[in-house]
């Protein structure tokens, strides 16, 4: 494994053990399960659901949830080289060896990452060619809510919240394990989950080349039906959620407070698919957030919901939870808060620590547009919103519009640029400071939404648009962001599609296709081709429009929203008309009222006083803490280590002093960075603390909230005037494997020949440009010991070299001859 980690940019994407993981051995459980996160390590661990799911299972005392995520090019190239398939991170056991493989599918574009983990996993990409010695696979998430284009791929598709249905797969792999069920006998197993979707027994039928229905065995359901959780304050979640080794998208707490969204703005999937409101009380939330700080030590808490302005205890809720946060310095964030729904109090309180940028997304320009998607705020909502957000403190604003809305006209479009330099005038007549970012994306039409029959605006006519809000935009003042309208296109292929659309997929990824919703690896070529392949237009599934009698792909799928009541929001769409929130009292009659979910309002609490800034304490008490990295630890790099061991001393509960200013930062620095894959015995850091520690205590505080092979194994008060930890290092003793090197040779003549000279210039290249080292002057002393090379080098500040171009250097090898994992550094010289 440490060959292979060497050949990769950030091992640490595939080491497991981190704070909060849960590792079961293999043999001391009945069922394993593996969660698939299509995507890379640092934006499947930033995924709320995919942790409780995570949590649910190892819950159960029976079943090992482990998980997997798409490798970056150099990981999977490694792989290949070497032959070896790809491994879940807990027991690093390969993908073959579970009972069932779970994929979460939240972006269409991550289709590609399916492909990729069941190829290097060696599982047959369709399910029609899997075996009995292959798992089961499955996926769930809101791409499922259409279920066609990734039927060639998975054995089931699970509609709906995972809550309660993930508890009932596991309990049935474990019946079906215990009685020897055959493949077939445990896919009818399958079909009796409700929720599950099963592709083989959806027969799709075409004609003249279009998908006109299914052919469905008779006593077949016509129409599989969404699972619900009806209770989410007393829903399973996680109290101690996994801390990434690398930073994460979304380096924060998570809590959801609310699920679900009635306002019914017609063009979003989500308030239709996680209908109807279900919250979590207040005292919930405040326990949830308590145990979550404790357990992970993050500085950031995020309150999850379609619209948490929304949440009933909203308005008592978030003073009395920065009352508890801001004394901890701990920020809050609000990700998806309505602009109708703010005020002044929890712009305040939001803004009580950290203000980071805030979002406002009209969507549309006009009011006359916003009607047509049910959206209908005023200009001056948003003006007002924008004045209260920097009256508040804050200095940057984001803005989110959409271009390809159903009837919009030019002047729809034109209205954007008004508005944004409204706001930008707004903005900065409250401070000078102000920033705005604007970001226009393409309307991509979602399945179960009132505009599922529409088609989305062609690649060509969408840049025109775009193109023209840069040459009217104010330069240099705001900064106009669009999502890039090609990958919109496929996006909109993939979510509008049939069963056929998987047969373009797997093209596009035999072509090649990998992280197509990374800027840098998307090519619309290759998916045009892809899609030519399997006898398709992508342009056509994507602005294709169906008939009102038309069978959509995705009919096969109850979602509680009922067809009828789609069409007659359509039909409102196109006269203008809203439809009120049935939040405010009168049911809309959307179908789910008939499904008796016990949906009443959380608890509200009585509103305490206004948040109270933390005041900085006038006693400083500096500590110099030593630390080793060991065994998998030595793959962290220095800005991920600094994170992880800032982290602890938070969650150790650690008294840390933070700096003043807008964005304040804990106190603590570290020593000079260590190579990445190289282990150490003594590294070192210094923390400032408000109030003296007994130093034992200081050591104990790191106990449980380090991940594996870091450890804090002393600490000392040191005078404030003591030079930094930095500063404070001479040099260091490293030690050599010398049976590790890649080239063997005469090491004792090579280092005696190398310390007899007075120069050894190397040539080093940074940032394009070449220096000459003197390695000579950066050993102290070097001597073979055994089968050891003893190495004793200057920390050299105004520029050293990396301790395996040194190593390799006094030894006469090349640097790639001299591996990280053959050098520990035994010693730092302080």
């Amino acid at each position: 494994m440490d060959t292979i980690l060497a050949q990769v940019e950030k091992p640490t994407r595939y080491l497991g053990g981190e704070v909060g993981a849960i590792v079961k051995g293999p043999s001391a459980v009945e069922v394993r399960i593996a969660l698939a996160f299509p995507d890379l390590y640092e934006v499947g661990m930033s995924h709320f659901g995919y942790q409780v799911l995570y949590s649910i299972l190892n819950d159960l005392p029976w079943c090992a949830a482990e998980r997997v995520y798409c490798p970056w090019p150099d990981m999977e190239d490694a792989l290949r080289r070497a032959g070896r398939p790809l491994f879940a991170l807990e027991s690093k056991s390969p993908l073959r060896e579970f009972d069932l493989l779970g994929f979460t599918l939240q972006y269409e574009l991550a289709a590609t990452g399916v492909l990729q983990i069941l190829d290097l996993a060696g599982i047959p990409p369709r399910a029609a060619q899997r075996g009995e010695d292959d798992p089961l696979v499955i996926a769930g998430g809101p791409c499922a809510a259409n279920p066609e284009p990734w039927a060639l791929f998975f054995d089931a598709l699970y509609i709906g919240d995972g809550e309660q249905g993930v508890v009932e797969l596991a309990e049935f792999l474990r019946r079906a394990k215990a009685e020897g069920l055959t493949r077939a006998q445990r896919l009818d197993g399958l079909a009796a989950i409700e929720g599950m979707y099963l592709p083989a027994r959806w027969k799709p039928v075409y004609e003249a080349n279009q998908f006109v229905g299914f052919d469905i065995p008779a006593g077949e359901p016509q129409r599989v039906r969404r699972r619900i959780v009806t209770d989410l304050d007393h829903a399973p979640t996680t109290m101690r959620p996994m801390l990434p080794n690398v930073r994460s998208i979304h380096d924060r707490l998570a809590v959801e407070v609310m699920r679900g969204c009635t306002r019914g703005c017609r063009y979003c999937q989500a308030g239709f698919l996680y209908r109807p409101v279900r919250e979590r009380g207040a005292a919930t939330v405040e326990r949830i957030v308590d145990e979550g700080l404790r357990a992970t030590g993050h500085d950031e808490v995020t309150l999850l919901s379609l619209s948490t302005g929304d949440w009933t205890p909203v308005a008592a809720a978030l003073p009395a939870l920065m009352r508890e946060l801001a004394p901890r310095r701990v920020a809050l964030s609000l990700p998806s808060l309505r602009a109708e729904s703010l005020t002044g109090e929890l712009a305040e309180a939001i803004g009580s620590v950290r203000r980071t940028g805030f979002t406002i997304a009209p969507e549309a320009a006009t009011e006359r547009l916003r009607r047509v998607i049910n959206k209908p705020i005023g200009d001056e909502v948003v003006l007002e919103t924008v004045a209260q957000v920097f009256d508040a403190g804050w200095e940057l604003v984001k803005l989110y519009f959409m271009i390809g809305l159903p009837t919009e006209t030019p002047a729809d479009a034109a209205a954007i640029v008004e508005l944004i330099k409204r706001v930008f005038t707004k903005a900065k007549s409250r401070t000078a400071r102000a920033k705005l970012n604007a970001t226009i994306s393409v309307f991509v039409p979602k399945a179960h939404t009132p505009f599922e029959r529409l088609g989305m605006l062609a690649p060509a006519e969408a840049k025109e648009r775009l193109s023209a809000f840069e040459r009217t935009m104010f330069r240099g003042q705001v900064t106009l962001k669009w999502h890039n309208p090609e990958t919109s296109l496929v996006e909109g292929a993939i979510a509008h599609g049939d069963r056929r659309v998987g047969e373009a997929i797997e093209h596009a990824y035999l072509a090649g296709g990998r992280f197509d919703g990374w800027r840098e690896f998307f090519d619309l070529p290759r998916w045009r081709n892809a899609f030519m392949r399997a006898g398709l237009d992508i342009e056509a599934i994507a602005t294709h429009v169906y008939d009102e009698d038309d069978i959509l792909p995705w009919s096969g799928v109850d979602i509680g929203v009922s067809q009828q009541y789609l069409k007659e929001e359509y039909a409102k769409a196109l006269r203008g008309e809203t439809t009120p929130d049935c939040r405010d009292g009168r049911c809309q009659a959307c179908g789910l009222r008939e499904w008796k979910l016990n949906t009443e309002l959380a608890e509200a609490v009585a509103p305490p006083a206004k948040p109270i800034k933390p005041a900085p304490p006038a006693a400083r008490f500096r500590y110099r803490l030593r630390y080793a990295k060991r065994d998998t630890a030595r793959w962290f790099g220095h800005l991920d280590l600094a994170s992880i061991l800032t982290r602890a001393c938070r969650r150790g509960g650690l008294p840390v002093l933070y700096s003043e200013g807008f964005h304040p930062q804990p106190r603590i620095s570290f020593g000079p960075p260590l190579s990445v894959g190289i282990a150490s015995e003594e590294e070192y850091m210094d923390v400032l603390l408000a109030h003296a520690m007994k130093e034992e205590d200081i050591v104990a505080a790191f106990v449980g909230g380090l991940p594996a092979g870091l450890t804090v194994e002393k600490a000392a008060m040191i005078s404030r005037d003591e030079p930094s930890a930095f500063d404070s290092v001479k040099g260091w003793s490293f030690a050599v494997d010398l049976t590790r090197l890649a080239k063997g040779g005469d090491y004792a003549a090579a280092v005696a020949a190398f310390l007899a000279r007075t120069t050894s210039p190397v040539a080093v290249v940074k940032k394009g440009k070449e220096r000459m080292i003197d390695a000579r002057e950066l050993v102290n002393d070097a001597a073979v010991e055994g089968s050891t090379l003893r190495l004793d080098m200057r920390h050299a500040r105004a520029g050293g070299l990396r301790p395996q171009l040194l190593a390799a250097t006094v030894l006469g090898l090349a640097e790639d001859d001299v591996p990280p994992a053959a050098m520990t550094k035994r010693r730092t010289d302080i």
